[in-house]
């Protein structure tokens, strides 16, 4: 990526093809598994909600797991779940496995599938569970901060 910013260096500055590399270069994030990520984190980024996470490691118990999108502070997570953990059976019952393990272990965690991408109805319910989920989150952060800081 570096390289490509040091190209458009050398190019006129307003122009709009440069212009419109350097705002999808400013979208560019990694590293992700899949386009459905990326689709599903652009959905979110566009919507307003803080930056992410992509496959943030988790430690638990000794081993890594990587949530699609994560919000680590908050403790609230993304899966987006295609064709392969449908097909796939082990796939599946291992997603499903860590999914339980993140959530054993306080996140909140949202699996998502093409069809809440697609469904406008579902797509704002996906929406408003990530707003909810990352500002009860940080309402409880600063209660607990108001509180320690009282008890001085």
């Amino acid at each position: 990526m570096n390289e490509v910013v040091a190209l458009l260096d050398q190019l006129p500055p307003r122009a709009q093809s440069v212009v419109r590399v350097r705002q999808a270069l400013a979208l560019a994030q990694g590293p992700t598994i899949s386009a459905m990520e990326t689709l599903l984190r652009l959905v979110v980024l566009r919507c307003g909600l803080p930056p992410m996470e992509t496959n943030h490691p988790v430690l638990m118990d000794g081993k890594y797991v990587y949530p699609d999108l994560a919000w680590p502070v908050e403790m609230v997570a993304l899966e987006y779940n295609g064709r392969p953990h449908w097909e796939d059976g082990r796939a599946y019952g291992d997603e499903n496995y860590r999914i339980q393990r993140l959530r054993d272990h306080g996140w909140q965690v949202r699996v998502v599938v093409l069809d809440d991408l697609r469904d406008p109805k579902r797509r704002r319910e996906l929406l408003q569970w990530l707003f909810h989920h990352l500002d009860s989150t940080r309402a409880k952060r600063q209660q607990s901060l108001q509180q320690h800081m009282r008890g001085r």
